[in-house]
């Protein structure tokens, strides 16, 4: 919002609620555990998480999922990993928008969104393998103040490239902030969180009603 644009830090920290905050969940409690395990049978197989990744750290967190940085071993290139949080354990809800997370972004192709580069299943459970930013987000960067006019009409301008593409393909955002913009060291943003994305082709465009999706703020 406003209080997050003029590069207010003590008022932005109001506005970055990460994807999935309490306001953006929609209904998440809707399943037995025998609905997530059959959702589950979209993944071959479980793979061993420590020896395919060197975990760095987390990165950042969400009301519905956790960052982690890391290492390929196989490729040796620094990965993000995002996982459900544990309580979504046993909601397929809450898994199928996770996996439709993941399709939205594969299906993209731009400099200015963060790429997907496989979905994974492990014992600690389902999670996307994505691009690592190095540059945090555009919160971080209005940290130092209000960015000058020409920065930002160029960044928000890279954004809507990024976003043409995805309506290209029947994709809708739905919750664009700074917390979703991510920046590299170099200056390029790349929009992240496509969790509460709208495709066209999954849903038809239909919204369960009732659900409130996006961020309040």
């Amino acid at each position: 919002d406003d209080r997050t644009f003029m590069g207010e830090p003590e008022k932005a920290a109001e506005s970055t609620d990460n994807l999935g905050a309490e306001v953006t969940r929609a209904d998440t409690s809707d399943s037995s555990t025998d609905e997530f395990q059959q959702v589950l049978e979209a993944f071959d197989e479980i793979i061993d998480l420590e020896k395919r990744y060197d975990i760095q750290g987390k990165l950042g967190a969400g009301g519905m999922g956790t960052v982690l940085q890391a290492v390929d071993k196989r490729l040796g290139r620094t990965v993000a990993l995002k996982f459900l949080l544990d309580e979504f354990g046993n909601s397929a809800q809450a898994l199928r928008r996770f996996m439709t997370e993941a399709k939205a972004i594969a299906s993209l192709n731009h400099s200015n969104i963060v790429q997907v580069y496989e979905m994974e299943l492990s014992a600690k459970g389902p999670f996307i393998v994505m691009e690592y930013v190095e540059g945090g987000s555009l919160v971080d960067l209005l940290e130092n103040g209000p960015l000058g006019l020409e920065k930002a009409v160029d960044i928000i301008c890279q954004v809507c490239d990024g976003l043409d593409v995805a309506h290209d393909l029947g994709i809708t955002h739905r919750d664009i902030k700074p917390a979703n913009i991510l920046m590299t060291t170099a200056g390029v943003p790349k929009l992240s969180d496509f969790g509460l994305a709208r495709q066209v082709s999954i849903d038809h465009g239909q919204t369960q009603e009732g659900a409130v999706l996006g961020t309040s703020d």
